[in-house]
């Protein structure tokens, strides 16, 4: 299957919206099929793709904000990607930093590590509700806790 023809621009952003809405991933794909005629196959791919982007993200702001790639490594084997999945996601979001003008400033470091903590409680969140990274249970909602408390964090700064 080529991820490439998978779907249009608008396909993905639709999937884009929908997960960030909280619909679960079967949600997502279901959408997909009905309201912009995709396969079934295409829909998993767009669905998938999206994810791993919003993954990837999350790693890239880790990284610029001076999380050592080990650990991001850690976090991403701990939401049941294998060490090689990780390594190359860390890799790929290195390489993206190193190209990019655009690095979060260190003064909203901790409201961008608290945003992309809470990405990743949703996606847990997802993950849990639809079986796709299926965790221990609260295991999203606790995330986002703690999101939101590292967010409030990095707000206080002046």
């Amino acid at each position: 299957m080529n991820s490439t023809n998978a779907g249009t621009p608008e396909d993905y952003q639709l999937a884009a919206t929908l997960l960030a809405e909280g619909r679960t991933t079967d949600e997502v794909r279901q959408t997909l099929v009905e309201q912009q005629h995709l396969t079934g196959d295409e829909a998993a791919t767009v669905t998938r793709e999206i994810l791993l982007h919003m993954i990837g993200e999350q790693a890239r702001n880790r990284l610029a904000n001076g999380d050592p790639a080990g650990d991001v490594e850690q976090s991403l084997r701990e939401m049941r990607f294998d060490a090689e999945a990780a390594t190359a996601i860390v890799t790929h979001a290195q390489q993206h930093l190193t190209t990019s003008s655009e690095a979060p400033s260190r003064s909203n470091g901790a409201a961008l590590l608290g945003g992309v903590v809470t990405v990743a409680g949703a996606l847990l969140l997802i993950g849990n509700i639809s079986g796709f990274f299926p965790t221990f249970p609260y295991a999203g909602f606790l995330t986002m806790l703690a999101g939101g408390a590292i967010s409030s964090l990095g707000g206080k700064q002046t």
